[in-house]
């Protein structure tokens, strides 16, 4: 009963308590995810690279590796080249390792801890690459994929990048849509070679970008009050 008393009598500053831990929780929750200013937590005591993790899996090919209709040998006919959630993976350096397989048509490394850029020039024939939820903090790396001209989506969205450059660089053939998805909260710079290359419709290229403050933005469709809003945001260099 003594107990029972007592919480009744501190049951306002009990439910207050509990509404700041589950407060709390949710913006962890929301932080980790990539909507939050701080990019997912990672941990570099080595490097750990896409080529090391495939060397330790070569004989143990599955669906989180890679998705294929190959009958008989493991490096034929892949379509799609897939690492997802590993967060001991901070590097994309292997990926050059693939380069004979011409047929490769998607790469997916999401949800790991790769900082940076590097290999796609190895795979022209690619139509998607998803570098999703990493720690990837610059486009920087795009600008030897100059041949990509079957690229049609690039997700790098909910990365800690902070400078947008060289998406002039990815392809030259600009014939058909090519769609990118850069949202996030930490954008700092575009350089104008990118933006003048994105805001040109001659380019047929859709650019989104994702503000908490602002919202969605397609920089490719601006309304002017999107251009403000932006404006206000990042600085063009």
């Amino acid at each position: 009963m003594k107990v029972f008393g007592m919480v009744k009598k501190n049951l306002k500053k009990i439910l207050l308590i509990l509404l700041i831990i589950l407060s709390l929780t949710l913006y962890i929750l929301y932080t980790l995810r990539g909507y939050g200013v701080e990019s997912i937590p990672c941990t570099y005591f080595s490097e750990y690279s896409v080529g090391d993790y495939i060397e330790d899996n070569i004989n143990n090919i599955n669906d989180n590796i890679i998705i294929t209709d190959m009958p008989d040998s493991p490096y034929d006919e892949i379509l799609e080249f897939k690492i997802y959630g590993n967060r001991n993976i901070n590097s994309m350096k292997g990926l050059e390792n693939l380069e004979n397989l011409d047929e490769i048509e998607a790469i997916r490394l999401s949800t790991t801890c790769i900082k940076s850029i590097q290999g796609l020039d190895k795979i022209p024939s690619l139509e998607s690459i998803d570098l999703s939820y990493n720690n990837i903090k610059s486009t920087a790396g795009l600008e030897n994929t100059g041949e990509m001209n079957n690229l049609e989506f690039l997700w790098i969205v909910h990365n800690p990048i902070e400078t947008i450059e060289n998406i002039e660089d990815i392809r030259s053939d600009t014939s058909h849509k090519l769609n990118i998805d850069m949202s996030g909260d930490n954008l700092k710079y575009i350089t104008k070679e990118s933006y003048e290359y994105i805001t040109n419709p001659d380019n047929n290229i859709s650019f989104y970008l994702w503000f908490s403050s602002g919202g969605m933005i397609n920089l490719n469709d601006m309304k002017p009050r999107e251009k403000e809003y932006l404006k206000s945001k990042v600085e063009i260099i």
